[in-house]
């Protein structure tokens, strides 16, 4: 068995305000201050690292040819503590800008579900077990 992990999830940004605080809002996440500068804000889930890099960084990273990507690339999917929270989660997200896409349901894989654009278009998943 692999000792890999995936520590970081980023998520490019034009807001640097706004889209962090928006996964802040929803779905009560910390901060990581220290990591904070005019170019990147982070924030911690479990032990996953989410990273806000202002978009300039494809720039930093050679990747300048990927920039403006069209379609959704990726999607996220934060877990909720049950079906009730999931409905919650989706109404706190549209509240804040999220655009709802797929209302919550029930999959024939056991879990209740829905998908959320963020107010920039990443693909947010919100689930739990059917229960």
């Amino acid at each position: 068995m692999s000792a890999l992990r995936i520590s970081y999830l980023t998520m490019f940004t034009t807001d640097l305000e706004a889209l962090p605080d928006f996964y802040v809002e929803v779905f009560a996440l910390e901060e990581v201050v220290s990591s904070r500068s005019d170019r990147y804000r982070e924030l911690k889930v479990g032990d996953l690292m989410l990273g806000f890099p202002w978009i300039d960084a494809y720039a930093n990273l050679n990747m300048t040819d990927q920039a403006d990507p069209t379609g959704v690339r990726s999607m996220v999917t934060f877990a909720a503590q049950g079906m009730s929270e999931v409905d919650t989660l989706v109404a706190k997200a549209t509240e804040h800008g999220a655009r709802l896409v797929k209302p919550a349901f029930q999959t024939d894989f056991g879990q209740y579900l829905a998908v959320v654009l963020d107010p920039e278009g990443n693909a947010v998943r919100i689930a739990a077990p059917a229960v």
